[in-house]
């Protein structure tokens, strides 16, 4: 016999077992990069800040494969020169006191596709002035379209969505 209870629990079920291929859609997307998007992660703590990118290689060099031409494997050591220059990518507010402990960035390939990753570490002898900083990722590379941003820092933590009109990221106030 089909009680009430019976009937939600089927209809749970079915519900459920529906929604699975669109979760696994979902998380192969958020696994793939994305040309023309960039991600960029910012942890404040003490007085140290750290930043990791992750730019699709297609949106540096206008590439995604291994580089095979000249002029291809000149664009990746000038990418990768470019990328390990943290002072070259951020503008930190000067009151903040910061300055480069570590920058680097590497290409890697997965499958047919490439990626930058760089890793920037900084000093700063009063985080408690940055309260913004901005990219001259857009600048530098006019293939990006958007830098979403994770931070946290002691004053919150956040995300934003940057465009190359507005290349300042702003961190929660304290509060």
């Amino acid at each position: 016999m089909r009680t009430p209870l019976t009937v939600g629990i089927a209809s749970l079920a079915i519900l459920a077992t529906s929604f699975t291929p669109v979760l696994a859609t979902e998380k192969r997307e958020l696994d793939s990069h994305e040309h023309g998007h960039v991600k960029l992660e910012i942890a404040i703590e003490g007085n140290a800040m750290e930043i990791k990118l992750e730019a699709p290689g297609e949106s540096i060099v206008g590439f995604e494969h291994a580089a095979k031409t000249d002029d291809q494997k000149a664009a990746v050591a000038k990418a990768r020169e470019q990328l390990s220059d943290a002072n070259t990518l951020f503008v930190i507010p000067a009151d903040a006191g910061c300055t480069v402990q570590a920058s680097s960035a590497e290409l890697h390939q997965h499958g047919n596709h490439n990626e930058f990753e760089g890793e920037y570490t900084f000093n700063c002898t009063n985080t408690a002035a940055l309260a913004s900083m901005e990219t001259k990722l857009f600048s530098l590379y006019p293939s990006i379209e958007e830098i979403d941003v994770d931070y946290v820092s002691a004053n919150g933590q956040g995300s934003v969505e940057l465009e190359a009109d507005s290349p300042r990221i702003t961190f929660a106030p304290a509060g």
